[in-house]
């Protein structure tokens, strides 16, 4: 009957989901276990943000970036700041994802240099310093910040730009950025208090192995993810054609 057929969907959907829910705790367990024991099976010091190899190094933000850079917003009173070519967003697109490709919103030549705004060059990173503090992504084009982020600019060479967002994500990263916020109603984090946030650094070799394994984890729940949304979609349209009459059980 109807029922059973769409139940089958139903059962494939909340399967999907709970390989998501389960990929997604393995990650937060590799994250805390990486960024604590690194790979080497190296003897462990404690610094002041915890437990790290002891080849690895506690750096600061401010180390660690050739320059970090505020934003602002073009002003919507003029159209012709708007609507342009050029990529620009806000710390709303900011969420779970280690990649943006692209922004809330486009802005003209104008709007870009007649504003306090800033273009991040792509394969750099835009920090969330207002409203969702401590969020971090890789820009995968250039993109214009408004005033909820910052962009840091970094050495390619001995940086991985993945590796320093994994490590906004775990819970001592993240518990600092909670200490510093400041503000009574919209709550933010000065670029000074930002520029003292440390982090574990290892060689470049290393950054890019610990990336690689939780890219691969993404990579994981992305695919379960596009799974769901599958099965969700033909559970939409065989409601549809079944209420309809248009698909009898029996076909």
């Amino acid at each position: 009957n109807i029922i059973a057929v769409l139940s089958k969907f139903q059962q494939a959907i909340a399967q999907q989901e709970q390989i998501i829910a389960k990929t997604k705790e393995l990650k937060r367990s590799l994250m805390h276990r990486l960024f604590t024991y690194g790979l080497r099976g190296e003897e462990l010091k404690e610094t002041e943000i915890g437990l790290m190899p002891k080849s690895w190094e506690p750096m600061s933000i401010s180390d660690i970036s050739d320059k970090l850079i505020g934003g602002g917003t073009p002003s919507t009173k003029i159209p012709q700041y708007w609507k342009g070519n050029i990529e620009w967003t806000t710390s709303k697109r900011l969420g779970e994802n280690i990649y943006l490709y692209d922004g809330e919103k486009k802005i003209s030549e104008n709007g870009l240099n007649n504003s306090s705004t800033n273009l991040i060059p792509k394969d750099n990173l835009l920090i969330s310093t207002r409203v969702t503090v401590g969020k971090a992504v890789v820009n995968k084009a250039d993109i214009a910040i408004s005033q909820d982020l910052t962009g840091m600019i970094i050495n390619k060479d001995r940086y991985s730009s993945e590796f320093i967002v994994y490590q906004f994500k775990i819970g001592r990263i993240q518990k600092i950025f909670d200490e510093q916020k400041r503000g009574a109603t919209i709550k933010g984090i000065t670029r000074e208090d930002l520029k003292k946030i440390k982090l574990g650094i290892p060689d470049i070799k290393e950054q890019k192995e610990i990336t690689n394994m939780l890219s691969n984890v993404d990579k994981k729940i992305q695919q379960a993810e596009t799974r769901m949304q599958g099965f969700q979609a033909l559970f939409k349209s065989m409601l549809q054609l079944l209420m309809t009459g248009q698909v009898r059980v029996k076909d």
